[in-house]
């Protein structure tokens, strides 16, 4: 029995790791701008996570079990040092093997947890992380995009920001600019889900600083550029939770004014705790997140530094205890729902495993007496004239 029942595990296991995926999705947008997973309307909770090329899979197995469907990982990111050290890309935009394979095997792996993955593939702020001290000619980010864009579309739980912040870099500052790489983004695969985002950091770009009113002109620019998803990266400041339900009726209700109710908005990069933004409260994250979602935003990340950089701890061992508070309790919040807990796989320990035979047997031992006393009171009765059951 125990050898059957073995066998029997090992044969599902099996069957698991030669499957493309136990919880495999595909991603898509409906006609109201909302994501579905596997054509289910499905709201995206996701956090950065922009070391992509030293990821950890403990990283998304807690993140999944805490109901996070949705990572932000960067192909191309500098720091400061334009070496493409932490880059999927050559100089001239090629993808290099070892690190392809890497990104492959993240989104594989996300997959896998029915999580989606926001590939975003260049870096156009000021900070010094921007692409453009690695990958420097227009023809070689233009190559970058399209041979990222053709290369992991062969995943159903991808989308691509073709560059973060499009309006705080020289290479990609203008429409015009986003044009020509949407046009590298389409002949790569013209059926991928693309955007690009844009912070108003910069200047009032999508919406007024003052008023949160949205500035039409800019949403039909992008949308005229092809872009499937408005990606915004609001104003921060201290009062930032506060402002998320106005700024997210007024890119849903902008979006329906001009015809493109069909666009899921996505407020892929909020306040985070640390540097000029402040310390924000576990209460202004649990706050935004819900306003946002109440009020049409069809994703919301949980925007952190803890895994701008991976070499030698895992994201959840650097947040810190507020920022790890809001993980815990983000999805529970939100009213999303959480994934049962991992089966307990069963043991392959001889000595349980013997025990668990000898039980088995002595079990069975048991019940062949007990039948033979069973019979033998019956017996008894039946001579004594009694009635017998």
């Amino acid at each position: 029995m125990m050898q059957r029942f073995l066998c029997m595990a090992a044969l599902i296991g099996s069957l698991v790791l030669l499957s493309p995926s136990a919880h495999a999705v595909t991603l898509g947008t409906n006609a109201s701008g909302q994501f579905t997973l596997n054509g289910t309307p499905t709201f995206l909770l996701g956090t950065s996570y922009y070391d992509a090329l030293r990821w950890h899979q403990s990283d998304l197995d807690d993140l999944h079990v805490r109901g996070f469907n949705l990572i932000r990982v960067m192909l191309d990111i500098e720091w400061n040092v334009c070496d493409g050290g932490q880059s999927v890309f050559t100089a001239d935009g090629s993808l290099k093997a070892t690190e392809k394979t890497a990104l492959h095997a993240l989104i594989t792996a996300a997959n896998a947890l029915g999580m989606i993955v926001d590939l975003t593939v260049l870096y156009a702020d000021t900070d010094g992380a921007n692409s453009a001290c690695w990958i420097q000619t227009v023809a070689a980010r233009k190559a970058a995009i399209q041979n990222a864009v053709a290369e992991f579309s062969v995943h159903t739980n991808v989308l691509f920001d073709l560059v973060n912040e499009h309006d705080g870099g020289s290479f990609s500052a203008s429409e015009a600019d986003m044009g020509t790489y949407m046009a590298a983004a389409l002949a790569g695969n013209p059926a991928a889900l693309l955007t690009y985002s844009s912070a108003e950091s910069f200047g009032p770009h999508l919406l007024s600083a003052t008023t949160d009113a949205p500035m039409l002109s800019g949403i039909q620019a992008e949308v005229s550029n092809g872009i499937k998803i408005l990606t915004p990266h609001n104003l921060r400041g201290p009062d930032w939770d506060t402002r998320t339900a106005a700024r997210a009726l007024s890119y849903r209700q902008a979006l329906v004014s001009l015809g493109h109710a069909a666009l899921p908005v996505y407020f892929q990069e909020e306040n985070r705790r640390g540097g000029p933004y402040g310390l924000s409260t576990a209460a202004q994250f649990l706050n935004a997140a819900a306003a946002a979602k109440a009020n049409g935003v069809a994703a919301w990340i949980f925007h952190t530094a803890a895994a701008f950089d991976l070499l030698t701890a895992t994201y959840m061992s650097q947040l810190d205890s507020v920022e790890l508070s809001v993980v815990n309790t983000l999805a529970t919040s939100l009213g999303l729902p959480l994934p049962p807990p991992p089966a307990v796989p069963p043991t392959t320990d001889p000595a349980i495993v013997a025990r668990i035979v000898a039980l088995e047997t002595l079990a069975a031992t048991l019940d062949t007496e007990m039948k033979q006393v069973r019979a033998a009171l019956k017996s008894l009765c039946v001579a004594l004239g009694g009635t017998c059951l």
